[in-house]
This record gives structure tokens, sequence and C-alpha cells, in this order.
């Protein structure tokens, strides 16, 4: 037997062969550590890239909600627009369906509660939404939406009443009505409290008067607490103006004195004036345009010293070029002709009434007795039907029958 033939083996350096070794051992560390710097580099740019991805899609989702905001604040205007212009008429809102009514409350509550400078326009039109019966029974009804407007009304006594109604006075026993007269008269809820209006219109103009300092000048930074206090000012002389503006004074009212606060303030109308200008101009402030406007309208027919002042402020330097006082000058005195003219054909017709229901001279006696003037509704004592005898009470209106029975 022969044994297998081995080829013969190169012979092999150790040196050389400990050497490619290392060699190998550095390339495949410097490999590794390229992987490992290959790896972090990736990483890297994962994290910038869901980085950019976050700022893309938070800057999209800003947007999102900015576009949102316009359209919910051009909605809301054309609400509120909608609803001043019927809110003389209560049968235009009434005529509406309930779930309608129901879905306006509540835009409006939101609306409002989102924003805290605005909450007074928000109230406004809450006060036309919640006085209609129907759609004060739809608030009540439903625990959500009485929930939602609560926040905004609770500082307005009469909007909480129509919300939350109290809870009704316990029944008097016999004795007790007999002690009290046989009865009690309770309050209206919502009835107009005009001392509350003035107090609440002084401290409008305190506070503009403190947030600029004296200068009457509307603040122009928007970040500042003065300009916040100079709006929060304006709202709250701009809706005490307004209710006092629909509520004509009675008997034993004291006159309005708009001169006399601003005095006492250090100040006059023609800072007022200046103030609502310089609030008009402002851009930042440029949504309240038309409640300044508004309320240069209502100073302009309640007080004749601020009418003079507005009439001569066209020669004043920086006042003669705002447009509301170019013009809306002439609307205000046709405005202010018209009215008098209503008043004038108002009490032309109630002298033709009380001609045509008062007795005649010669078709009664002599001597008969008048349950109720005419007018004002009082009881009065007798008639006299003769030439220049009339009522014999002194103390009524001035148009009552003894005036004209004295004229014939």
């Amino acid at each position: 037997l022969k044994s297998p033939v081995v080829p013969p083996q190169p012979p092999t350096c150790p040196s050389k062969s400990h050497g490619h070794g290392r060699q190998s051992t550095a390339r495949m560390r410097s490999r590794g550590a390229g992987c490992r710097v290959q790896g972090q580099v990736q990483i890297t740019d994962q994290v910038a890239s869901a980085e950019r991805n976050s700022a893309q899609a938070g800057d999209c989702h800003l947007e999102q909600a900015r576009r949102t905001r316009d359209a919910e604040d051009e909605v809301f205007e054309k609400v509120r627009r909608s609803l001043l212009a019927v809110r003389a008429d209560a049968d235009a809102i009434s005529t509406l369906p309930v779930e309608d009514l129901r879905q306006m409350v509540g835009f409006v509550a939101a609306w409002g509660s989102k924003r805290r400078i605005a909450r007074a326009r928000a109230l406004e039109c809450l006060r036309i939404l919640l006085f209609q019966p129907s759609c004060g029974d739809a608030v009540r009804a439903d625990p959500q939406l009485e929930a939602a407007v609560v926040p905004l009304v609770q500082a307005e006594p009469a909007l909480m009443a129509v919300v939350r109604p109290p809870p009704p006075p316990a029944p008097r026993t016999p004795s007790e009505s007999s002690s009290a007269g046989g009865g009690c008269s309770i309050p209206r809820s919502g009835s107009f409290n005009r001392q509350t209006q003035v107090r609440r219109l002084l401290e409008g103009l305190e506070l503009v008067g403190r947030s600029t300092r004296g200068a009457w000048t509307f603040p122009t930074c928007p970040l500042s607490t003065e300009f916040d206090s100079a709006t929060d000012g304006f709202i709250k002389v701009f809706s005490s103006l307004q209710r006092l503006g629909l509520h004509p004074l009675r008997s034993g009212d004291e006159p309005l004195d708009v001169a006399g606060m601003l005095e006492d303030l250090g100040g006059s109308w023609l800072d007022l004036l200046s103030f609502l200008a310089s609030m008009y101009r402002l851009e930042e402030r440029k949504s309240l345009r038309s409640r300044v406007v508004e309320t240069a309208h209502i100073l302009w027919r309640l007080e004749p010293g601020f009418r003079a002042t507005i009439e001569t402020a066209f020669e004043q330097t920086g006042l003669a070029d705002l447009p509301w006082l170019e013009a809306e000058a002439d609307l205000w005195r046709d405005v202010a002709g018209a009215e008098a003219a209503r008043a004038a054909e108002a009490a032309r017709s109630s002298q033709a009434l009380v001609r045509e229901l008062a007795p005649r001279m010669f078709t009664r006696p002599c001597l008969c007795t008048a349950d109720k003037c005419f007018r004002c509704g009082h009881r009065m004592g007798y008639i006299l039907a003769l030439r220049g005898c009339g009522w014999r009470q002194s103390t009524h209106d001035l148009r009552c029958l003894r005036r004209m029975l004295q004229q014939r």
C-alpha cells in the first residue's frame, strides 16, 4: 500500500501572517466605526426630518386654527348685525324655529367664552335673544346650553333671572297678607335700573382716564395693560350709554350729566372726542369702529354740549380728517329732525284723540264726573263745561283737556 501523496505547502512567514491579521483587524474596526458614524448620521437626519415635519404640521394647525377663527368671527358679525336690525321687531325673532334659536344662542355663547375682550358684543346678542320667551324656554330646557350661557351672563342679574329664574316666594298666611296690605308687588325681571347704568358709565370713564393717564388718547401698544384697560373702559361706556339712550327719562329721574362726570375726572367733551378719534384711527381696534361711531351718535342725541363740540370739531387739528365726523354729521341732524317731527305729530294726534273722546260742551250737563284723564290716566274730580273752566286739578299734563277747553 502506498501512502497518499501530500502536495508540498509553501513556507509561511510568521511575521507576515501576524501583520496581515493586524491589518484585517484594523480594517474591521474602521469599518465598524464607519458604520456606527453612518448610523448616527442617519438617526440625526431622521430626527431633523421629524422635527421639520412636526414644525410643518404645527404651522398647518395654526393656519387652520386662524382660518377657523376668522370664519367664526365673520359668522358672528353677520348674526350680530341681523339681531341688531330686528331688535325692535320682536315678532321677527319669535317666528324662528326653537332649534335655530338654540343653535344661535349656543354659537354666541361659545364665541363669547373664547374671546374675553369681545364678551360685550356676545352679551349684546344674548340680551336680544334671551328676552324672547321662546328662546328663554329653550335655554332652560337644555342643561348643556344653560351651563354654556351662565358664565357669560352671571354678572347680569336681568339675564340670570331669565336663564335661572328665582324660586317663587312662599305663600303668605292670611295674617301676613292683611298686614302687608293684601298683596305684594314683585319687580319684573329685566327691569331697567337707571342708577346702575349711570354708575357703570362713571366707572367706564374713570377707567378710560386712568388707562390714558389723563391724556385722553387711546394707547397704541397692544401688549400693554393700558391697552386692555382702555378697551374695557370704552366697552362699559358704550353699553351703559346704549341702555340709557333706549330708556327715556321718567318722572323723578335726574338728567344725565356726562359733562359733570368728565369735569370731575379732569376732562372735557373735547378730551372724550379726542379719545374716540384716536381709538377710531387705531388699526388694532378697527373691529370696534362701528361702536365708536354709535357712541358718538348717542352722545350727540343725549348731550347738547357734545353736539356743539362735535359740530365745531371740523376746524380742530387732527379731527377734521375723520370720515365719521364729516359723513355722519348731516345724517345725525336728519335723525334729530325726524325725531322732533315724530314727537310733534304724536302730540297733534293725541290732541285730536282727546278732542274726539272728550265730552262735548252742549251735549253733556254743565257738571259731570270725569273718571280719568285722557292723557295721564289719573282719576280727576269734576269737569265744568263752561268757557275758561277745565279740569279741577292743575297738576296734570299741559296737553290735557283743561288747556284745550281754555283755548276754545
